[in-house]
């Protein structure tokens, strides 16, 4: 039996996308993709400027933003309702656990740029309640030179 895709661009929500790493992320994405962007982060003025930006910038008004604290779990698992993946781009390691539980409650795809390596024994306890979802979850992608690269 052929399986069904849903043909439409995929939806990423960039957690920090309006920050240091989030920034130059969006520009890639959406310059060697055809994705579309929701910019999330704690505040609504600078996610709203940056997505506005983007959408003059490239064609297709494929940006939104979105308000969300990553530490209200019940909040962030309602604004990745429709996301097909998850990246994080914010300096959260002390949240690292509960956003990726979060990510899997939610039923999307993760991936995050942390570099510290106290967040490795959160995520491999994580590990069987991954692969019974079948999600895809990459951690660390800032510590593996070319594996953001490679997601563009």
């Amino acid at each position: 039996m052929l399986r069904s895709y849903n043909m439409k661009s995929p939806l990423v929500f960039l957690l920090g996308g309006y920050g240091g790493a989030g920034q130059p992320v969006a520009r890639l994405l959406l310059a060697r993709t055809d994705v579309r962007l929701i910019i999330a982060g704690r505040h609504a003025a600078p996610a709203e400027e940056f997505s506005t930006a983007l959408n003059r910038e490239f064609p297709g008004e494929r940006v939104a933003a979105r308000v969300v604290d990553a530490a209200d779990a019940e909040a962030l698992q309602k604004a990745l309702s429709g996301v097909d993946l998850l990246l994080v781009c914010a300096p959260l390691t002390q949240l690292a656990d509960r956003i990726a539980r979060t990510a899997l409650a939610a039923g999307v795809d993760y991936l995050d740029i942390y570099y510290p390596q106290k967040v490795v024994p959160a995520m491999q306890a994580l590990a069987p309640d991954i692969a019974a979802s079948g999600r895809c979850f990459m951690y660390q992608a800032g510590f593996h030179p070319g594996l953001l690269a490679t997601l563009v």
